[in-house]
């Protein structure tokens, strides 16, 4: 458990402590909140890493698509829930495949 001021204090306190080597992969899903994508592309200008993005249509996630973005994956990162439209990803599922 961590206790932080928001989600995005949370999410940024993630990307700046964890050491990153240049060519680690960060995979995250085109639905993401603005918290959940600038410090990965913040880390791609600064570090080097790789951003992977995994679209989400009508509501679903392609399995296999996911599956090939998270195979070298340091880290993947994806809202439960969007905070746009109201998609619910399958939180258990894209977890064991990460």
């Amino acid at each position: 458990m961590a206790l932080t001021q928001s989600t995005t204090d949370g999410i940024g306190r993630v990307a700046a402590g964890m050491e990153w080597t240049p060519g680690d992969v960060v995979v995250r899903t085109d639905q993401e909140h603005s918290a959940g994508i600038l410090p990965w592309e913040r880390l791609r200008e600064t570090r080097d890493i790789e951003v992977r993005v995994v679209p989400v249509s009508d509501g679903e996630i392609d399995y296999d698509a996911w599956t090939a973005a998270v195979e070298d994956a340091r880290l993947a990162v994806f809202s439960s829930l969007c905070w746009t439209d109201g998609t619910r990803l399958p939180v258990e599922a894209l977890t064991e495949i990460a």
